[in-house]
């Protein structure tokens, strides 16, 4: 994608010494030390104004230098940066001015100057060796023609997506075309470019990759998109974002003034989970839905909003769709309902369950009342969610021989499905690590020996051996620790030969 410049105007900031440059929107464009740049405009005053700063070129001298360009006014800037190029040729280099309010200063580098330096027209050289002039009428050419929204990928070296992104969907023809007819486009490492990290506080950038769209004469966001995707995904974004009404920035201005039309909702929670903006479109989603009464709720409508937008099975809404389970199934299916209801209880089970202390307060009555709503559910996958909760109040209390105990009552009655009973066994067994018992420490260890031996799973194995080499280094037996991470490595190196590669190596669940 090509780079263009935007409007234009002088900036100052801190790098190394106070740098000075072109600020086009908030790009930057370095020229170098704001002595020097003040030296320009000294010379083409003191030579070409007799002193008058401004007297003949007000665009430029004035405006410009003050700090702010409008961008009604480039084309008259352009005009007078060519007269002044055209006067300082007639002017020797001797004739340079270091400071207009002090005659007596001098270049700090003097006489020092290179034989390709014929007049003043080419004496300006910035920082990275390029002709001032140039770098000025570029500027001010290219501000011309803005007229577009920017592009911006903000992305970091170390980012998978990012690389991916830029390597097989910036590069394609038909993305490139778009992109390049709407927009001025532009990428900033946002930990290693100066500007990247300040963007990244201005755009509130929390993900890699972020994807901003900028109104250039606000500098304000009107959409934003958070991850990777297709060539197909990425330009219909774009059409998105030229799209006033339906941007992000536009649905936000719809909704805050109190358009609340089905289609209105989905548009904006849709562009606020693309834009990685959790909590306000949680916020938006409740705010509807939590007005609704069990008839109004039952929509095909707003069964696609709660799928989309409601996790928490204690919220009203989740709590609507179970009290009306039948209804629900003639608007959406059976199977889609229920794998909804079981991903989103299993997902609030889990939160309890992988609870610790440090993790903040833990919260009581939610839990109390979760169990009360698995109690009234009849649900293949309830008894080992119910499993879940119960041991991991043992581990909340520090009875470690009491979550032990149950443990064996969830297993001996099989309560779980679908392997669910590695992560149930490997997060709980863990939780020994907290305990000063060496006997139930132990206990656990000789738990995961057999454990391990009934297992075909490698890459099961391989965690398990994690679990042990935690719980031997508890009890302070070091060697074995040691042996036990040998263990997993040639767990895992036998699941990856045994799999054709390491795409599944186990992946720690803590």
């Amino acid at each position: 994608m090509t780079l263009m410049i935007l409007s234009i105007g002088i900036y100052r900031k801190e790098i190394r010494h106070m740098a000075v440059g072109f600020k086009v929107a908030f790009f930057y464009y370095q020229i170098g030390h704001g002595d020097f740049l003040h030296s320009f405009f000294s010379t083409v005053s003191y030579n070409l104004e007799n002193g008058k700063w401004g007297s003949r070129f007000p665009t430029i001298m004035n405006e410009l230098y003050q700090g702010t360009l409008d961008k009604d006014n480039v084309e008259t800037a352009i005009e007078e940066l060519k007269k002044i190029q055209l006067e300082l040729q007639a002017f020797s280099p001797d004739k340079v001015v270091w400071d207009i309010d002090d005659l007596s200063n001098q270049p700090p580098w003097g006489k020092n100057i290179s034989n390709d330096i014929t007049n003043l027209s080419n004496y300006f050289v910035t920082s990275d060796g390029e002709d001032f002039i140039t770098i000025f009428f570029n500027a001010l050419e290219k501000a011309k023609k803005l007229r577009k929204k920017i592009f911006i990928d903000c992305y970091t070296s170390w980012c998978g997506p990012c690389k991916m992104l830029s390597s097989q969907v910036f590069t394609l023809e038909n993305v490139g075309n778009q992109f390049n007819a709407d927009f001025v486009n532009v990428k900033y490492d946002m930990e290693k470019d100066a500007d990247g990290v300040m963007l990244k506080e201005k755009f509130e950038v929390k993900a890699f990759p972020t994807l901003v769209f900028v109104d250039p004469n606000t500098q304000q966001v009107v959409h934003k998109m958070v991850g990777a995707g297709s060539a197909e995904w990425l330009m219909e974004g774009g059409k998105i974002a030229k799209d006033p009404r339906n941007n992000l920035s536009g649905l936000t201005k719809r909704y805050e003034a109190g358009e609340r039309t089905t289609d209105l909702l989905s548009r904006y929670l849709n562009a606020l989970s693309s834009a990685y903006m959790q909590e306000k479109q949680g916020a938006v989603a409740a705010e509807y839905l939590n007005a609704l009464s069990d008839d109004e709720i039952v929509t095909k409508d707003n069964w696609e909003l709660i799928k989309k937008n409601v996790s928490d099975p204690l919220s009203k809404p989740i709590r609507q769709v179970i009290a009306n389970i039948g209804r629900f199934y003639e608007v959406a299916g059976k199977e889609v309902v229920d794998y909804k209801l079981e991903n989103s209880i299993k997902g609030a089970v889990a939160e309890i369950m992988y609870w610790r202390s440090g993790n903040g307060e833990f919260n009581e009555a939610r839990n109390a009342e979760l169990v009360k709503l698995l109690q009234s559910l009849d649900y293949a996958f309830i008894p080992g969610a119910l499993a879940g909760l119960y041991t991991a109040e043992y581990v909340r209390k520090g009875d470690y021989k009491g979550m032990l105990n149950s443990m064996r009552e969830a297993f001996k009655y099989n309560v779980f499905r679908n392997g669910e009973d590695q992560m149930y066994f490997q997060n709980n067994i863990e939780a020994l690590t907290g305990c000063d018992d060496k006997a139930l420490v132990q206990e656990g260890i000789d738990w995961i020996d057999a454990r391990c031996a009934q297992t075909k799973d490698y890459f099961a194995k391989a965690n398990l051996m994690n679990s042990k080499a935690r719980l031997l280094t508890k009890n302070g037996d070091t060697l074995g620790a040691d042996k036990a991470k040998m263990e997993e490595e040639k767990y895992n190196k036998e699941g990856e030969k045994r799999s054709g590669g390491k795409a599944v190596r186990a992946i720690r669940m803590n």
